[in-house]
């Protein structure tokens, strides 16, 4: 009708309006014309075994695996660049899905589960109340003298971990105040190693169940003075270990997993009780899930 009303209203629009839709038609077409030419010759090949790879990823790109996402861990396998046993959200099932798609053999490994390095919490003394985001992070930046806590190490106890975990696998304790790892839901995906500023996740397997839950590398006394449940690098574990496998390194006593046998020898004699026997933790939570459903 618009178009009608100004052809009536001034002839020359009758001969400008159809000159404009060609020109317009001529225009699309040769824009179309560009972009598929462009298309053809910009277009990158995929590999069909890195499409196949990717569709049996978990998709959380978590990088657990060392590369940059599900993605590059597809393109890295199909190159034969990586191991197939490395996705850990993925667990034994995915691996024995890329195998099959890879021709390969099995490989099997323990999954893995995250390890909180800090015991403090209500164990380690507060120099200041922190008032400000809810958010490790953002806190990490904003605290003075590395955080509220005396021990510089420590958790920040905000649970941006907690947060962040896709699987919901970790919650905070309202007695400690530290993050509590449900082992039946964590995958080791990494995502709380990657989100805490304080570097104190490690993704351990799951067989290894001795643990030094202290990430703390002051000097003995200075630990000992702000923490009850510190390591003090008092040596007694390494010296009550008959395999090498426990050592203080930087004021911190370390496990050796290569060399660890669980026998957890070095649990008892510990005098801040910060090195643990995961084995006995697991069958005091099964216990306390048991009689919670009672």
């Amino acid at each position: 009708m618009t178009v009608l009303f100004l052809a009536a209203a001034n002839p020359n629009w009758a001969i400008l309006i159809p000159a404009a839709l060609v020109v317009i038609t001529l225009l699309s077409v040769g824009f179309g014309l560009i972009i598929a030419v462009a298309a053809k010759k910009f277009y990158v090949k995929t590999n069909p075994i890195v499409e196949e790879l990717l569709e049996i990823m978990p998709g959380i790109n978590c990088g657990a695996c060392g590369e940059p996402g599900c993605l590059g861990y597809s393109e890295a396998l199909a190159d034969e660049r990586t191991a197939p046993n490395l996705c850990s959200p993925g667990g034994s099932k995915v691996t024995k899905l890329i195998c099959e798609i890879l021709g390969l053999e099995a490989a099997s490994s323990a999954p893995k589960v995250a390890v909180l390095k800090c015991m403090g919490g209500t164990c380690c003394e507060d120099r200041y109340v922190y008032d400000g985001p809810h958010d490790c992070r953002a806190a990490a930046h904003m605290m003075v003298q590395s955080g509220s806590k005396a021990c510089s190490y420590a958790c920040l106890e905000l649970g941006t971990c907690a947060k962040e975990c896709p699987y919901d696998a970790i919650y905070m304790s309202p007695i400690t105040r530290l993050p509590v790892i449900v082992e039946n839901k964590c995958t080791g995906c990494s995502i709380c190693a990657q989100v805490c500023p304080k570097d104190l996740y490690d993704m351990i397997p799951i067989d290894k169940q001795v643990h030094v839950r202290c990430k703390s590398q002051d000097k003995g006394p200075v630990t000992k003075k702000n923490c009850s449940t510190g390591c003090i690098a008092c040596n007694k574990c390494v010296k009550a270990c008959n395999y090498d496998a426990i050592h203080v390194v930087n004021f911190l006593a370390a496990v050796d997993y290569d060399k660890c046998i669980n026998c957890h020898d070095c649990v008892p004699v510990c005098p801040t009780e910060v090195i643990h026997h995961v084995g006995e933790e697991r069958v005091q939570f099964k216990v306390a899930e048991t009689l919670a459903l009672l």
